[in-house]
């Protein structure tokens, strides 16, 4: 009995008491933030969400020219000493811009009093720039032009290639308007699903590392036996 006093003592005694309602006051700070972390959750899951799928966006066919075109123009407006690298970037730096293209040919027709008409915008003069410059920072030969002035400034460059840019677009059919300047409607993204490179898996030896080896001449007579 005097052990249950002083024990009863012990757990009421003012000390104790203190120590007992901090832990209660942490506790239910604890509980309050975990309730107000799964409200947040709760509200969040249940906002509408509008899911896009992988297919869900519009994209347009690669342009389907044929060579003989690209390849004359670049001959044509371009030095017979372009690199295939750099052709190849002119090319993709127009199929991975239509956005700028749509920006581009919209200044090149006046729909609206006040507006006015130009043919190399700011917009394909800003592509111009970033291709001049990085040809000039990445391939070994720069680029030259043809059927320009000599002695031109840099600004005049620019925009003699920005010229060069929008007609390589005509060719490749980039175009929101049609010959006569009636809208067709906004460029769309272009996909780039025909020109996929195909990749074979085979093994990084360049030769058998046995004797016994006879796994590619294996493979060859599998694909011409079907």
């Amino acid at each position: 009995m005097e052990y249950m006093c002083q024990f009863v003592i012990f757990v009421f005694s003012p000390g104790y008491l203190i120590v007992i309602w901090i832990f209660t006051i942490i506790h239910m700070l604890y509980v309050s933030k975990l309730f107000s972390i799964l409200c947040c959750t709760i509200g969040f899951a249940m906002l509408p969400v509008t899911l896009a799928s992988p297919g869900s966006s519009v994209e347009a066919p690669f342009p389907d020219i044929p060579f003989k075109t690209f390849s004359q123009f670049i001959s044509q407006n371009f030095s017979s000493k372009i690199s295939l690298s750099t052709a190849l970037m002119l090319l993709f730096s127009l199929t991975e811009n239509t956005n700028l293209l749509n920006l581009h040919a919209r200044q090149q027709y006046v729909r609206y009093q006040g507006e006015y008409q130009t043919q190399a915008s700011c917009w394909i003069k800003a592509l111009a720039h970033s291709v001049k410059q990085q040809i000039d920072e990445h391939q070994k030969r720069p680029l030259k032009m043809k059927n320009v002035e000599k002695g031109m400034n840099e600004e005049q460059k620019i925009t003699a290639l920005s010229l060069k840019l929008d007609a390589l677009a005509r060719d490749l059919h980039l175009r929101p308007y049609d010959s006569n300047g009636k809208f067709q409607g906004k460029l769309q993204p272009i996909s780039n699903k025909l020109i996929q490179p195909v990749h074979i898996i085979c093994p990084d030896a360049m030769k058998c590392q046995t004797l016994a080896c006879k796994w590619c001449c294996t493979i060859i007579s599998d694909v011409t036996d079907t």
